[in-house]
């Protein structure tokens, strides 16, 4: 059975007309022929509409990042070589500062250009929806990073 903010985003779809009841193969159970009462119960798989619609509520990224680890909250030893080595100008202080497992990703994707640059890429524009994003200081130091691994990468 569905319950809590499954159900209410499964009432939704069905008042959206997302998922019509009659001739459904995935749909078990419980509704009147002709009425939009919410099924009992639905197949394992979420249509699309609904699991997209899933993603948007509150907490639900939260809940399907991985356990924090020490890395998490404080730079690697690698990480702090390879901050070393950039450019003073260049160096992510805010960053470093503030989001030390972001800065350890980077580090590690730093040596291939192409995967650093779309690491960058996705820590700068929301693909997913949603997302709070960055303070300006770290955008900007992101942007800077990227712009200088663009520019090493296509010389």
């Amino acid at each position: 059975f569905w319950v809590g903010r499954h159900c209410r985003l499964a009432s939704l779809a069905v008042k959206l007309l997302l998922i019509p009841l009659c001739g459904r193969k995935a749909l078990w159970g419980a509704a009147k022929i002709g009425s939009w009462q919410l099924p009992r119960r639905f197949a394992v798989d979420l249509p699309s509409e609904v699991a997209a619609a899933n993603q948007l509520q509150p907490g639900y990224w939260s809940d399907q990042r991985r356990k924090s680890v020490a890395t998490d909250r404080a730079l690697t030893g690698a990480a702090m070589d390879w901050v070393i080595r950039l450019p003073a100008a260049l160096r992510p202080h805010a960053t470093c500062e503030q989001f030390p497992r972001v800065i350890n990703a980077i580090a590690v994707a730093w040596p291939d250009k192409a995967f650093s640059l779309q690491v960058l890429d996705h820590m700068i524009n929301d693909y997913r929806g949603g997302r709070r994003g960055f303070p300006v200081p770290v955008q900007n130091e992101l942007a800077a990073l990227h712009a200088h691994q663009q520019s090493h990468s296509s010389g």
